[in-house]
């Protein structure tokens, strides 16, 4: 799906961050920017009562340099109330879960991400209403099998 870039620099490079581009079919908005650790500034991201925010970051170790400063960023989005878990294909591969990434929102509107085979992401697909009760399926799967995020990291930190 290709994108068109609305604002900022695609690059980001100095201080042009965030830059925001949107679907060619305008489903959806995509924002390339630097990560947000600051625990004051992701409490200020406010959930409508009866709403979560919860991931669980399917990965395979050893873990690399980029991966590790990902990881290193949960501790704030936990801190605003985001739930994460993290399973390790290394340390335990779980079956019946997809080779790709996606987004579920509200169990109704799933996105399949999109990415370069060197892993630089591309675009999100909205996927047809018929798909969400498998993703439903594998967000299952996921969360009975993921390890809260602070027991893998304590592990796993440098």
């Amino acid at each position: 799906m290709a994108l068109r870039k609305l604002s900022g620099d695609s690059d980001c490079k100095n201080g042009t961050c965030p830059t925001l581009w949107e679907t060619e079919d305008n489903t959806a908005f995509l924002v390339q920017g630097y990560v947000v650790t600051d625990p004051e500034q992701l409490a200020q991201i406010d959930l409508p009562e009866g709403k979560t925010v919860s991931r669980v970051h399917v990965l395979t170790s050893p873990l690399t340099d980029y991966l590790r400063y990902e990881l290193s960023a949960y501790p704030g989005n936990i801190t605003a109330g985001e739930t994460i878990g993290i399973i390790d294909r290394a340390a335990r591969p779980v079956a019946g879960l997809p080779d790709h990434d996606f987004w579920l929102f509200d169990d109704t509107d799933v996105y399949r991400m999109h990415y370069t085979p060197d892993g630089k992401f591309i675009g999100a697909e909205h996927l047809p209403a018929e798909a969400t009760p498998e993703y439903i399926r594998y967000q299952q799967i996921a969360e009975t099998h993921a390890v809260p995020f602070a027991e893998y990291w304590r592990q796993h930190q440098p």
